[in-house]
């Protein structure tokens, strides 16, 4: 089993999800079939010391919110 973190956004936003992997010094994007790209960090490390602080640094509200905490 992997630990996996994934954000999928629009094409137009490529942008944003290839500043997220430099701002992060993780991750990479990754272009999908489509109109999707998805920023993807599968690295254990990465994801226990840059993207959950992150995400407690700044965030998020509802129902992203409750799956967070989880």
């Amino acid at each position: 089993m992997t630990l996996r973190f994934q954000l999928t956004q629009h094409a137009k936003d490529e942008q944003l999800l290839r500043s997220l992997e430099a701002y992060l010094s993780c991750g990479r994007y990754e272009n999908q079939k489509g109109d999707w790209g998805n920023f993807v960090c599968t690295k254990f490390a990465d994801i226990d010391a840059k993207i959950i602080p992150f995400f407690r640094k700044y965030p998020m509200s509802g129902l992203k919110l409750l799956n967070f905490s989880d």
